[in-house]
């Protein structure tokens, strides 16, 4: 590969128990020089390896030197005077203005110490005007739904995650990753086409300013029957009528696969027994899968291969491989896609276990003060206190950067750790061993 001329290059490394990255790097070439790096450490950035910003709730801070009139009493870490910059924001989340108490006042003056005012048309192009702010070098690029301006080579693209957006054309600059679900728009489509009610808050998939979910979302505005299912998802509200198709649906065999046996004790041993070997051939297939995501292929993979029921759960919607009527992989990607770390942990879906009752095939979730799950881990194998893991990528940023990975961890120590991350102590977090609800699969 040549050396960059123009352009820009990125790099991420993460903490394997994460949601966010552990550390992003941005690196802007002009003419084969490097003219910036710029570094994001969860809420740091850094810019040529120094500090530049640390983001809070409400806003921002940045170090700056001490002025004359300042005393040592707002002198903090490094020598510096540590500013905090807040926000206000729109409906949509939206930065609309910037400021800071520059003189200590504890008051803010509108003459000198708004630092940046914002105002946008509907799809998030600035406006151009005689107010602070609408250049291309303000100083806080955090603005349209509260996405960093991305102003390199005069681009001026929003950094949604998953995906770049232009707002002067109102549309992504790549495909929705969740393209299957929403097959009746446009897959670069911004907020359906809807940019006063509704966001993109990843760039994949359009979140209600109103608190509307995706689900509610796609059978309120699904132009095509005015439901989930046309989505590729059943609603959890079906009727009789709908009842009775799904019947009619299972007696004929169709779906993502056909059904043929049921999950029986025998089958359940054999999925313990083989699910390292479909974690092999998925790994070397060489996809890429959020943590969650890859649990859930292996076990669509297995259930596809021995023709075997596969049912699902999210928050507002459900899933039957039986009443599936589209390919394979647009069952998979729209279970995928519906699906968060915190789908793992719902009753129907998985049922919590013992460490001493754990197999192959098993999950380990992570999660927060609240148990809410945050990050998947599959059990490959064990032997002893020693425990195999395979895991997909915990975060979807620029997007999928990294394939499968492999840790160990040892159960009586906590001793865990991955080829490309430094050892930790698992025992350290809030863990759980689940397992799936076979046997409610029908």
């Amino acid at each position: 590969m040549g050396k960059i001329q123009n352009g820009v290059s990125l790099f991420s490394k993460r903490d394997p128990l994460s949601i966010k990255a552990k550390k992003c790097r941005k690196t802007t070439w002009e003419n084969g020089i490097i003219k910036e790096t710029r570094d994001y450490m969860e809420n740091f950035e850094y810019k040529d390896d120094k500090i530049e910003r640390i983001a809070h709730s409400e806003g921002y801070i940045t170090p700056r030197e001490k002025t004359e009139e300042e005393g040592s009493e707002f002198v903090g870490l490094g020598g510096l005077v540590w500013q905090y910059h807040y926000t206000l924001k729109d409906h949509l989340g939206n930065t609309r203005v910037t400021f800071a108490d520059l003189n200590n006042s504890n008051s803010i003056d509108p003459n000198t110490e708004i630092n940046q005012i914002n105002h946008y048309y509907p799809f998030g192009l600035n406006m151009e005007g005689n107010w602070n702010g609408a250049s291309a070098d303000a100083k806080n690029k955090y603005q349209y739904n509260g996405k960093e301006l991305q102003t390199d080579f005069g681009l001026d693209w929003n950094d949604y995650g998953a995906r770049m957006y232009d707002a002067a054309r109102g549309h992504f600059t790549t495909i929705d990753p969740l393209a299957p679900i929403y097959a009746f728009q446009s897959s670069y489509a911004y907020a359906a086409n809807n940019p006063v009610k509704y966001i993109d808050f990843m760039g994949m998939g359009p979140k209600g300013a109103d608190g509307m979910t995706n689900e509610q979302w796609l059978k309120a505005s699904n132009p095509t029957n005015n439901s989930i299912e046309a989505a590729g998802g059943s609603s959890t509200n079906s009727n009789s009528k709908a009842a009775g198709h799904q019947k009619e649906n299972r007696s004929k065999g169709t779906g993502a696969w056909e059904i043929k046996g049921s999950w029986n004790k025998k089958n359940i041993e054999e999925y313990h027994k083989i699910a390292s070997s479909f974690m092999d051939a998925l790994q070397k297939s060489g996809n890429r899968y959020a943590c969650e995501d890859f649990a859930l292929a292996v076990v669509m993979a297995f259930s596809k291969s021995r023709g075997l029921p596969f049912q699902w759960k999210t928050g507002s919607q459900s899933f039957d491989a039986a009443l599936w009527n589209n390919p394979l992989n647009s069952f998979q990607n729209a279970v995928m896609g519906a699906s968060g770390a915190k789908d793992i942990q719902r009753k129907e879906n998985t049922a919590a276990i013992s460490l001493n009752e754990a197999k192959q095939g098993d999950i380990i979730i992570l999660r927060n003060s609240e148990n809410v799950a945050h990050h998947v881990q599959m059990i490959y194998g064990i032997e002893g206190d020693n425990m195999d893991i395979k895991q997909g990528n915990r975060f979807q940023l620029f997007p999928f950067d990294r394939g499968i990975q492999s840790a160990t961890f040892n159960t009586k120590t906590g001793d865990y750790s991955s080829p490309d991350s430094e050892h930790i102590n698992l025992h350290d977090y809030n863990i759980e061993y689940r397992t799936f609800n076979f046997e409610k699969w029908k």
